[in-house]
């Protein structure tokens, strides 16, 4: 069974997201800020996470940081509006994302990108 956090501070957003990969073979965790992830990550040691960039309290990219330090081998794929973000979604990728999935979210997509991931 693969485990995917979905990070992000919109409920709204959350739960759209695990509607759109939820399945049999898939056990879904949620956390609402960066600080969750993080003080959550070991005991959950996810497969994949879905971290949004702009997050009250600690950031995307500050949680990229500090999760990739916790696993260096983790799979993330940050999620971004892009407009305005491009810096912040390069640099996200170049510590180690795996994929940008760009808000509105296309189902689709989603399911290639997680597909590929684990």
């Amino acid at each position: 069974m693969k485990k995917i956090v979905i990070t992000d501070d919109s409920s709204f957003t959350r739960d759209l997201l695990a509607e759109f990969i939820s399945g049999e073979d898939t056990k879904i965790l949620f956390a609402s800020s960066g600080e969750e992830l993080i003080q959550n990550f070991i005991d959950w040691d996810p497969d994949l996470v879905l971290l949004d960039v702009v997050m009250p309290g600690i950031d995307g990219l500050e949680t990229l940081k500090e999760i990739r330090r916790l696993k260096a081998s983790i799979k993330v794929v940050i999620c971004s509006a892009v407009g305005g973000q491009h810096k912040v979604v390069a640099e996200a990728m170049e510590m180690g994302a795996v994929a940008c999935l760009e808000k509105p979210f296309n189902r689709e997509q989603l399911q290639k990108i997680i597909e590929e991931c684990v």
